[in-house]
């Protein structure tokens, strides 16, 4: 006969682990016995109990106590009381609820000592609800806000953007006008110079015409 594996032991020891602390958990919370190995995370439509769970915890309820893994069943231990509690199951008939009184198998079924917190899971999961709806709205009203921050950013870079090239374009209007002002200036230079330098030399011409006129006319 093979020798079961070490990691199946220790998956069985964890599994024993935790059915015993939800059958401690069921009887303290609501004064029922049942015996370890008949409590069940997916409970029966005769069973007088159910859960209640928080959402972040529901994925542990979707699947029976046997198919777990050691982690799951360290997730179960941790969480009984705090991420879900047993509560009482609905009761359709008279004959269920004389069934539970009576037990059914190896469970014990009491109602004594049944506890009633100041705020049962139910408004705790209720208030999560809203308060997740409240959270949604707004995040979606900050989604909006940072659109709408978004779209003016881009709206001020491209302003920004057109003020930068109607400043490089003042810059190169502003460089062409100052070379030809310097143009203009050189060229005004050149012709007074120009000028100047032309009415001396038809003035001395004339002063030259002038004199050879006046030694021929005094023969001398």
């Amino acid at each position: 006969m093979a020798t079961p594996r070490s990691s199946n032991l220790n998956r069985a020891a964890y599994r024993t682990k935790c059915r015993q602390r939800l059958s401690e958990h069921i009887l303290t919370k609501l004064g029922i016995s049942i015996e370890p190995a008949e409590v069940r995370l997916i409970p029966s439509a005769t069973d007088p109990y159910t859960w209640q769970i928080l959402p972040e915890k529901e994925h542990l309820f979707k699947k029976h106590l046997s198919k777990h893994s050691i982690g799951a069943y360290r997730e179960l231990c941790r969480g009984v009381g705090i991420s879900f509690e047993a509560v009482l199951a609905p009761e359709s008939s008279n004959a269920t609820e004389q069934k539970l009184l009576k037990g059914k198998g190896g469970a014990r079924v009491g109602r004594q000592n049944i506890s009633s917190p100041e705020i049962s899971f139910t408004t705790v999961i209720e208030q999560l609800k809203r308060d997740k709806f409240k959270m949604a709205a707004e995040l979606s009203k900050l989604h909006d806000q940072a659109a709408k921050a978004t779209d003016l950013k881009h709206l001020a870079e491209e302003e920004a953007a057109q003020s930068k090239l109607v400043i490089q374009a003042a810059e190169a209007d502003k460089q062409i006008l100052q070379q030809e002002v310097q143009n203009l200036t050189g060229m005004v230079e050149y012709f007074r110079n120009t000028t100047a330098k032309s009415v001396n030399e038809v003035l001395n011409r004339l002063k030259l015409d002038l004199n050879l006129n006046l030694n021929l006319y005094t023969g001398g």
